[in-house]
């Protein structure tokens, strides 16, 4: 009878709405005004959460309403986000299925307390949003963009530190590995720091980070140390110890990881991240990988995401109609309508934008010249060619001692140097087994040894004698066989080309000089610009040795080719040295696994590389004194410049 009755005045006081509004201003106490404010800034599941304080009954709180995939990827799920027709907008309003929760009574302050500090959250939450939003406009660099989102996640889940990983490497390629795109960002982290980072390779399927990959199951561990996936290693390296972490997998449409993101350390003393923790990182990562192509994919799946964490039922976007009426105004300084200060700025950026598109393409034009006039410089010349092919006697390598790890070039002219250089390749086998044609080989060397500066130190001697070592190591240490004669022909290449252009300075002298070179590559310049010129060399006209090989064989080529250069920066080795000392103590090594053949391959590139430094002292003393002489008079000629003088101290540093 009581529902009757109950169900009846409602009914009547719908009916009469402005009786309704008169008891209410005359009767209603402040407790039931805060109540009716809560109720209409509190998103639905506080309100229905507060209810457990207040009633006796069990049950979990109405959860927030997510947005579903299928309501990001449908076209029919909501309806069109902006419709442009007479100047009528269309709302983009919830769907009808969302119920309304019945005002429930706050008669706790306990639960009031609780849903006044979950609204000051929502509140914050909201605020980081609309920031991600208009970051994702005003932002058109991916690294930049994510490390806000990052630095937001971060915020939100009360983690310390987050990194994400992005998979390199196509299907069913060995190499294909999780490598790092932002690693630790923190709340002092920047851009600039993530870019000078170094390059983390995780093999495939190793720690936690490989075993998401290839699972493709996100892991939320409590304790890092206690379990058998993790790395402790990468504590080591860093300094920092991690505690607890959540790992999330992002999978592309057919069930592919794309990438890895990761939150790392609690803040709060909890030792386990939470399930709405998981729900941010996943509604963040989203924002980033989701297809961005065109305006209204945009301005849909921006207005769904506001819908769905600002608790509204309608949102609007107003774009710009292209399609207006042609206006014919006679006399446009007599129209209220025009004003002369934008019509001034419009011109300016006009005759700006102009003038900056001819600059370009004056500068594109500039740079197809240039290319062309250093194509035309880097072939060898034809006499030089024709020379070389003439010489029908190659002496054997025993002749020239390339067996001797103590060899001497002193005694050998340019033309012996590329006739020894010839014979490599010969007792290698490498022109039989990958078809190298005589004369593109000759036309080859010849033009690498035309692409070394006239340097004291770092020129094509130098070359020729870190391939001579690399020869004699492979060659009487058997090493050859073990590597195989892919990774063997990329050795003797990377030798040979290992210091192509250098200047005479190290990697340190570009950076503080601020060269383009160093604009270019943040670490390991000098030797991102050998591989580079190597690369280049390789792949012009007349002189492509690797022509005949499968494009599987090139790419693994290609690759071994930039490892081995780039593993001649000496900054590079130091990192590696422990590994592969303790690898060398332990013994027994597994040569097949291809982190091992990586590593052995790059110390041995540094161990020819200063391979000068261990032949006996009367052959060091030559060259020493060699060097001595010719930088002498250079010496004393430069100090009066300054710049001159300290590019030149620089390059007595490498050297001595």
């Amino acid at each position: 009878m009581h529902n009757i009755i109950t169900v009846e005045t409602k009914s009547w006081l719908d009916e009469y709405p402005q009786f309704a509004y008169d008891y209410f201003v005359r009767k209603t106490s402040l407790q039931m005004v805060d109540s009716w404010l809560l109720f209409h800034s509190a998103p639905q599941d506080m309100i229905q959460e507060s209810s457990r304080f207040t009633n006796n009954s069990p049950g979990a709180a109405t959860p927030v309403r997510k947005t579903s995939v299928q309501e990001l990827e449908s076209e029919t799920g909501l309806s069109r986000s902006i419709l442009i027709s007479k100047g009528i907008s269309i709302f983009l309003t919830m769907p009808l299925s969302c119920d309304v929760i019945p005002l429930c009574n706050f008669t706790s302050d306990y639960a009031a307390r609780k849903i006044l500090q979950k609204i000051r959250f929502q509140n914050y939450n909201r605020e980081i949003l609309l920031k991600l939003i208009k970051d994702i406009h005003n932002n058109l660099d991916r690294r930049n963009l994510c490390h806000k989102i990052f630095q937001d996640i971060r915020i939100l889940t009360d983690a310390d530190r987050c990194s994400l990983f992005l998979i390199k490497g196509q299907k069913g390629d060995p190499s294909r590995c999780p490598v790092n795109q932002l690693f630790d960002v923190s709340c002092h982290s920047t851009v600039e720091q993530m870019q000078r980072t170094e390059e983390i390779r995780i093999p495939w399927g190793n720690g936690i980070v490989g075993h998401v990959v290839e699972y493709r199951k996100y892991l939320n561990i409590s304790d890092c140390y206690k379990d058998d996936r993790f790395n402790s290693q990468v504590d080591g390296k860093t300094g920092y110890k991690i505690h607890n972490m959540l790992c999330m997998p992002v999978l592309q449409a057919d069930g592919e990881v794309k990438a890895v993101a990761q939150i790392i350390n609690k803040c709060n003393g909890a030792e386990l991240f939470t399930n709405s923790d998981v729900e941010v990182l996943l509604d963040h990562i989203r924002i980033v990988f989701e297809d961005q192509s065109t305006i209204d994919q945009i301005v849909r799946k921006i207005m769904i995401h506001i819908q769905s964490i600002l608790h509204i039922e309608r949102c609007q976007i107003l774009l710009l109609d292209e399609n207006t009426e042609t206006l014919n105004i006679p006399d446009v300084l007599q129209d209220d309508r025009f004003d002369p200060s934008v019509f001034a700025i419009i011109c300016g950026l006009g005759i700006q934008h102009a003038q900056m598109y001819e600059r370009t393409m004056k500068a594109i034009a500039k740079t197809k010249v240039t290319l062309e006039v250093l194509s035309y410089h880097a072939i060898a010349p034809l006499g030089e060619v024709q020379e070389l092919l003439r010489e029908y006697h190659i002496p054997s390598t025993k002749i020239y001692k390339l067996h001797d790890l103590k060899f001497e070039d002193s005694s050998l002219n340019d033309k012996e140097i590329l006739k020894a250089c010839i014979r490599m390749f010969m007792d290698l086998d490498l022109i039989q087994r990958f078809g190298i044609e005589y004369d593109i080989l000759c036309r080859w060397l010849l033009i690498v040894r035309k692409n070394y500066r006239p340097m004291t130190y770092h020129n094509w001697r130098h070359a020729f004698n870190v391939a001579q070592m690399m020869f004699a190591i492979l060659t009487v240490s058997k090493l050859g066989h073990v590597l195989g004669q892919l990774e063997t022909l990329s050795l003797i290449i990377a030798c040979l080309c290992h210091d192509l252009d250098h200047r005479g300075t190290n990697n340190s002298f570009q950076k503080k000089s601020s060269s383009p070179l160093s604009q270019l590559y943040s670490t390991s310049t000098m030797e991102h610009h050998h591989f580079d010129q190597c690369i280049m060399l390789l792949n012009s006209e007349g002189n492509q040795i690797l022509s005949h090989l499968s494009s599987e064989e090139y790419k693994n080529v290609v690759r071994v080719l930039e490892e081995a250069i780039l593993a001649t920066d000496l900054d590079a080795y130091y990192k590696r040295q422990f590994t592969f000392t303790q690898m060398a103590k332990k013994g027994n090594c597994n040569w097949k696994k291809d982190d091992n053949r990586e590593l052995l391959r790059a110390m041995l590139m540094t161990a020819c590389d200063i391979g000068a430094i261990t032949k006996p002292w009367e052959i060091q003393k030559k060259a020493f004194a060699s060097i001595s002489i010719k930088l002498g008079p250079l010496s004393e000629g430069v100090k009066e410049n300054r710049t001159q003088w300290l590019k030149l101290a620089e390059e007595k540093r490498t050297l001595f």
